[in-house]
């Protein structure tokens, strides 16, 4: 039997380590090993690093840990910084981008398909410039749908 440590304990500079287009991230709970489907990644966005307009069926939340973000949310845009919490409700058109000097945040989601979309992306399409036909069909498959 694990003790607590091993069963509960993710410590800085831990966890699965995906790169993909410019970005670093680190799963610190994988909603494969969730008893709820809940993620938590960790990124790590230089300037300009984001995602462009989609929507899936999955609540998410950002916590800024440094830096910050330009959100849009429905058509409306916020900027977001150290300390903030951004609920993106399920099925909401949304996008961000890391403003000057990056952004370091969480992001955590329900049960969804978020992580099987960042997995496929490091495999599949990890480098800049992005490959659109190959993002667009993991989207696909993974039920991120973008609105480009």
């Amino acid at each position: 039997m694990q003790n607590i440590k091993e069963r509960c304990l993710v410590r800085p500079h831990e966890g699965e380590a995906l790169g993909f287009l410019g970005n670093e991230a680190r799963i610190k709970i994988s909603e494969r090993t969730s008893p709820t489907g809940f993620s938590l990644i960790e990124f790590d966005l230089p300037e300009g690093c984001g995602a462009p307009p989609h929507q899936h069926p999955w609540d998410e939340w950002f916590y800024i840990l440094s830096g910050g973000l330009k959100m849009m949310l429905d058509g409306e845009s916020l900027a977001v910084g150290v300390g903030d919490t951004f609920h993106i409700p399920a099925d909401s058109l949304h996008a961000f981008g890391a403003i000057p000097g990056g952004c370091r945040l969480l992001q955590m989601a329900t049960a969804g398909q978020g992580e099987a979309f960042f997995r496929a992306v490091t495999a599949e399409a990890p480098s800049m410039p992005p490959d659109v036909p190959k993002l667009l069909a993991i989207g696909d498959r993974t039920q991120v749908r973008f609105s480009l």
